[in-house]
């Protein structure tokens, strides 16, 4: 449900804070972002501050917070956790949300609908356009193709206007008809 840039971002500003997300703590996040209806960004700012010790971000994802000493209790779904108050403990904690029940797979679930398939549809099209773009024939293909979509408009611009104070539509019909009164491909009236 979640597009490759929002991804991108969130892994490049948890690298940022200190963390190394691997590909399973990716798809913990995921899991716990989808489950709440919330998203991955909005979790990696969260988790970064909350490796620092600001929590406040954590309960748009209903995880309280209570900070005693050097422990902190952290309360998801009724289930109340003490850990460490050390960057470690506390990342470790918000990446094993993701394994619990309700919560795993929550991005898979997501993505079997028509918002999480538009999303990966989204990303195609992303990738599509990325390879394109890599290539000089697909960039001349596309150049030639504003062109005339720029040709096209012009004509459309113009079909409003008369030529000669005849419309253009029976100029057009004067091309096509036949000499001697018969009818052409277009008759008028």
């Amino acid at each position: 449900p979640f597009s490759v840039a929002e991804l991108s971002g969130a892994f490049v500003k948890l690298t940022n804070y200190g963390l190394q997300p691997s590909m399973e703590a990716m798809r913990q996040y995921g899991d716990l972002a989808s489950s709440v209806g919330k998203g991955f960004d909005q979790l990696a700012e969260a988790v970064a501050d909350a490796t620092t010790g600001e929590f406040e971000r954590l309960k748009e994802f209903s995880i309280k917070t209570k900070k005693e000493g050097d422990k902190v209790t952290f309360t998801f779904k009724e289930q109340a956790t003490t850990v460490d108050f050390t960057t470690k403990a506390i990342e470790e904690y918000i990446k094993g949300l993701g394994d619990l029940d309700g919560v795993s797979g929550s991005m898979a679930a997501i993505s079997e609908t028509l918002g999480g398939k538009v999303s990966n549809l989204g990303d195609k099209w992303d990738s599509l356009l990325n390879t394109i773009g890599d290539t000089t024939a697909w960039g001349n293909v596309i150049t030639a193709m504003g062109d005339t979509l720029s040709a096209t408009e012009r004509v459309v611009k113009g079909l409003g206007s008369t030529v000669g104070g005849v419309p253009w539509y029976e100029r057009l019909a004067m091309l096509f008809s036949t000499t001697g009164g018969q009818v052409g491909l277009i008759q008028l009236g």
